[in-house]
């Protein structure tokens, strides 16, 4: 007997809800530090990885240039870095320190900034026992430092009717990391902006947009940085 289309893809389903459910793992490493500052003085960075997991694990490293051209965000396979081992094993309860420095010059104009990948490779023997593998991949920033170069983040506020559009525009020659950004209005109530840690490169440009907008008026940007807390006076315009 012969089964018409329309019920295939329903006869698929059953037959895929009939197998038996596998379980789902995820790798397990850290890392510390969590970003690599290299100096004219200090050129070379360690980053210190850790198997947590039960399992052994296969690592692999992938390096990327990170910029932001036209304030766009980007990132680019690179040899300008060199991190070792490149391929390594990891036991349970296991460590391993990664070193990365760079293959080029160090910048004289402004900051460089790169990003170092660490990628488990899933192996076939992990397969084979059984079980969906989850690949872990941890990024992690790595900045070449200019002396006495700064981030010089221009920040504007503008309404555009229900809603609030926070830009910033870093103008500097280095990076910015913010970790909370709030609007303070005249009664000192705050409002989020954003709760998640980021970077703000030279050139780039970043917006959120809140909606709907608070009801009364920012007067100033609260931006918490691992360097402190700034206030930035606001006043919002029409656009």
């Amino acid at each position: 007997m012969s089964v018409r289309a329309p019920f295939l893809p329903l006869l698929s389903l059953l037959l895929w809800l009939a197998l038996p459910a596998l379980p789902a793992r995820a790798g397990a490493f850290t890392v510390a530090p969590t970003r690599v500052i290299l100096t004219p003085e200090d050129p070379v960075g360690a980053v210190e990885v850790t198997n947590r997991g039960p399992d052994t694990v296969l690592l692999q490293l992938e390096l990327y240039r990170w910029h932001a051209p036209d304030g766009r965000e980007r990132l680019d396979p690179t040899r300008d870095l060199l991190a070792v081992p490149p391929l390594f094993r990891l036991a349970p309860g296991e460590s391993r320190t990664i070193r990365v420095g760079l293959r080029v010059p160090f910048p004289e104009d402004r900051e460089g900034s790169w990003r170092l990948v660490v990628g488990e490779v899933p192996e076939a023997e992990s397969r084979m026992r059984g079980g969906v593998r989850f690949a872990l991949r941890l990024s992690l920033p790595v900045f070449a430092r200019v002396p006495g170069a700064e981030a010089d983040v221009l920040w504007e506020l503008r309404r555009q009717g229900d809603r609030l559009v926070v830009e910033a525009h870093n103008r500097g020659r280095a990076h910015l990391r913010h970790l909370r950004i709030f609007l303070e209005d005249a009664a000192g109530r705050r409002h989020p902006v954003t709760a998640e840690a980021g970077y703000l490169l030279p050139d780039e440009r970043v917006r959120w947009v809140l909606r709907p907008a608070p009801a009364a008026a920012p007067r100033v940007l609260l931006v918490e940085t691992d360097k402190g807390v700034r206030r930035v006076p606001l006043a919002a315009r029409s656009g």
